[in-house]
């Protein structure tokens, strides 16, 4: 626990003024314009995320994929790939029901 008071302490008096100072360099117009660029990738990572969610629970369920959407997570976010990733999470469609 000291170790981490010890490396806030560093990031808070040494490290951030120096990126706040970095950052202020950037125009406005070009760091808004950067946030909303990392914002629009952001969005599409959490929906790739839950599409592929919902295709492993799908196949999971023995749910056909009836769309060429579904397909394409079940190719290339196949069991093994999700599992791999989401480690901690587990998946019994026998408990969960869907509307």
């Amino acid at each position: 626990m000291f170790f981490w008071g010890v490396l806030g302490l560093a990031w808070v008096k040494l490290m951030l003024p120096w990126l706040l100072r970095l950052i202020q360099r950037i125009p406005w117009k070009i760091r808004h314009s950067l946030t909303a660029v990392c914002l629009a990738l952001m969005l599409v990572d959490a929906a790739m995320t839950l599409m592929a969610l919902d295709a492993w629970y799908s196949r999971m369920a023995g749910i056909e994929p009836d769309s060429p959407v579904m397909s394409f997570f079940n190719t290339y976010f196949n069991d093994d790939f999700m599992a791999e990733r989401f480690q901690t999470m587990s998946l019994d469609p026998g408990k969960a029901g869907r509307l």
